[in-house]
């Protein structure tokens, strides 16, 4: 490469020029003196982990290091360590968790299984603490469940037969498997279903009940009145039996009569007039019905008289006592009396040996007026059994005043024996109590009493006053036209109405979609007879659905009452028909008729959803 002089010249001035500028500096550095710095430390670390990890002892270092050495004769001071006591952990022993819960058995039925648990450690030994000691597993033997059999619960009850009239129908009940079969168990293998033969009603043709009374004549006197009488339809004709012909109503002229009167019964007699020889005896009557209407008057006395002979007291010859004297002793003893005098009482087993008294006024409901209290003399000591319709038992509470046709009754403080115990001696109080509480044994005395297995006997005396007397039993006689199971029972109740009637059951759908069941029935009304319908849901009586039919002929069950009811979509329904006698306030004068049930229909009921 060739280079000219220019370039060499230009080369050698740059040179001189660049050397002559490094001199000049040079000189000017060895005029001026450095700045005096010291050094710069770092921030210290972090300690550092204890020297010995138990225990005391032990030393702990940090470090810091020179960020800016020193410089222009600057110093550097502290130390780049710094050191310190310390100590170690403490001794730690091991320890266990609380066991876990038993695993499930490792069979299910049957033996040979077995169940596990497990513990874990709550803390290990640490810094020469003692080592857990023990297990951390256990195990144990275990059984299955037993084997069990297969069990049917109940039959449900039969469905209604398929034919309403006739035979040939069908009847089917189910069950249902109450227990399952397990563990090796044996299965149900009998059938869950069973089916009968069988009809249903037969025809039945209408039958009219008796005639009932007449009615009172519509004049009381004169002529010109009416009287009418009715009867009922005792059984309507079912399933194509013939329908009852004839009328309902009878109607008969009549007068009305004059009514005369009629004397009630003759009272006891009174006792003899005098102790001893011949006096008389009175009874009395009075008029049960007074004439009315132009009626005639009661014929005879209201009073009677007789003679009568008492040797109660009476000295017969050779002493005797009772009966009548002939040729030196008492001939025709009268029963209970025995003796050649008669003055010995029949001594024998009071349970045969008793007079009977046969007065239902004895009873507690039986009640006396000042008019009508009756004055009974004819008891004496020796035993009796009471056997009137009131009762044969001699009350054990206070009877009031007034009652067991006396004014002052007599009950029994105490309780009657039983057939063990024998003939015992019991107190009886005289009762002077209006209320039932205060002056309830105003006098007291004593009397035998026999417990005859089935009835009781009395050995009583006779009352010192007319006005007392002993009450036995607490039945009232009916009404007339009532019935009871002896003629006099507190309470008595009419006999139910006849009620063959079934009613029918049918359904009708309305224009907004819902069923309406209507139970019909014909029956006739009257001011005293009551007719109750119940509503039946596959065979179970529902008594949210119970109807009182005083009056009208049918009683309707719609489609929201099922719903709220059965929930199901599907339901056989029935009605059933009972009458009864009822009063004017309308309280029950009967019991219940015998309950006649319809047919049965089994319906798709409408949801509510479907009506939307």
């Amino acid at each position: 490469m060739k280079v000219s002089l220019g370039m060499l010249f230009l080369c050698a001035v740059v040179i001189q020029l660049l050397c002559v500028d490094a001199f000049r500096r040079r000189r000017r550095r060895r005029r001026r003196s450095p700045p005096v710095v010291n050094c710069v430390w770092s921030n210290w670390q972090a300690w550092s982990a204890c020297s010995v990890t138990c225990g005391n002892g032990g030393t702990q270092t940090r470090r810091r290091s020179v960020l800016t050495a020193a410089s222009g004769g600057g110093s550097c001071s502290g130390s780049a360590t710094c050191s310190r006591s310390c100590s170690g952990q403490a001794i730690v022993n091991c320890s266990w968790n609380t066991w876990q819960g038993w695993s499930p058995c490792s069979v299910s039925c049957g033996s040979g299984g077995a169940q596990t648990r497990v513990r874990t450690k709550a803390r290990s030994e640490f810094c020469g603490g003692s080592a857990c000691t023990g297990i951390s597993h256990q195990q144990r033997s275990c059984s299955g469940y037993s084997p069990v059999d297969c069990a049917w619960g109940d039959w449900h009850e039969w469905t209604a037969c398929s034919v309403t009239c006739g035979s040939g129908g069908t009847q089917t009940r189910t069950r249902c498997v109450e227990t399952s079969e397990y563990c090796g168990g044996t299965t149900c293998s009998e059938p869950s279903e069973q089916q009968r033969s069988c009809s249903g009603y037969s025809p039945v043709n209408c039958t009219w009940g008796d005639w009932q009374e007449w009615t009172a004549c519509s004049v009381t006197c004169g002529s010109g009145g009416t009287q009418t009488r009715t009867r009922c339809v005792e059984t309507s004709e079912f399933c194509g039996g013939a329908v009852c012909s004839g009328p309902k109503n009878q109607q008969i002229n009549c007068s009305g009569e004059s009514i005369n009167c009629v004397w009630g019964e003759w009272q006891e007699w009174t006792s003899c007039s005098v102790t001893c020889g011949n006096g008389t005896q009175t009874r009395i009557r009075i008029a049960m019905t007074p004439e009315s209407c132009g009626g005639m008057t009661c014929n005879g006395s209201s009073e009677q008289q007789k003679t009568c002979e008492n040797q109660s007291s009476c000295v017969c010859l050779q002493g005797c006592m009772r009966g009548t004297a002939s040729s030196g002793s008492c001939v025709d003893c009268p029963f209970p009396y025995t003796g050649s005098c008669c003055e010995q009482l029949i001594d024998d087993n009071p349970c045969t040996a008793h007079i009977d008294v046969n007065q239902p006024w004895r009873s507690i409901n039986y009640f006396a007026d000042a008019e009508h209290l009756i004055c009974y003399t004819e008891l004496m000591d020796y035993w009796y059994r009471f056997t009137g319709a009131g009762g044969g038992e001699i009350p054990t509470e206070c009877v009031k005043t007034g009652r067991c046709g006396v004014l002052k009754p007599i009950w029994l403080f105490g309780n009657h024996p039983s057939p063990q115990e024998g003939i015992v001696t019991r107190k009886v109080c005289t009762s002077e109590s209006t209320d039932g509480d205060d002056n309830c044994c105003t006098d007291t005395r004593t009397i035998n009493i026999k417990n005859c297995n089935g009835y009781y006997v009395y050995k009583l005396f006779q009352p010192p006053n007319c006005n007392e007397g002993f009450c036995a039993g607490k039945e009232v006689p009916c009404s007339q036209g009532k019935h009871s199971s002896n003629g006099y029972t507190p309470n008595c109740m009419h006999n139910p109405p006849a009620n063959s009637l079934s009613p029918t059951l049918e359904f009708i759908q309305t224009s907004l979609g819902d069923i309406e069941f209507i139970c019909r029935f014909n029956v006739q009304h009257y001011n005293n007879m009551s007719y109750t319908v119940k509503w039946y849901a596959e065979g179970d009586k529902q008594n949210s659905f119970v109807f009182s039919a005083v009056h009208g002929n049918s009683v309707t069950l719609g489609t929201q009452q099922l719903r709220n009811v059965f929930g199901s979509s599907s339901t056989t329904i029935t009605c059933t028909l009972a009458a009864e006698y009822i009063n004017t306030d309308g309280t029950v004068m009967s019991e219940p008729s015998v309950v006649s049930k319809s047919n049965a229909v089994t319906m798709n009921v409408p949801s509510n959803d479907s009506k939307k």
